[in-house]
């Protein structure tokens, strides 16, 4: 398990996840989870209705399990506790 305490992950890509987990409080809004198939290029990810995929609070998201590598978007998010677990 990867384990990332307030630190920023638009440096930090993790690649074959299957789940990410917030711990925590921010402001700044949602945080994006993002995407990319070479590592370098991403973009937002949207379920299956065309939703952005976001955490909005703490909580647990589960990804099907895919050959690409994600990232969070943290422009603008502050957090003196925030936690980000990812497996």
């Amino acid at each position: 398990m990867l384990d990332f305490r307030n630190i920023d992950l638009a440096a930090k890509p993790i690649k074959q996840v299957v789940a990410i987990q917030a711990i925590g409080t921010w402001t700044g809004g949602d945080i994006p989870l993002l995407g990319s198939v070479d590592g370098v290029n991403f973009a937002a990810l949207e379920d299956g209705a065309g939703s952005a995929v976001v955490l909005s609070a703490a909580g647990f998201l589960f990804l099907e399990p895919a050959n690409i590598v994600y990232k969070l978007d943290l422009s603008g998010v502050t957090s003196s506790n925030l936690l980000i677990k990812a497996a």
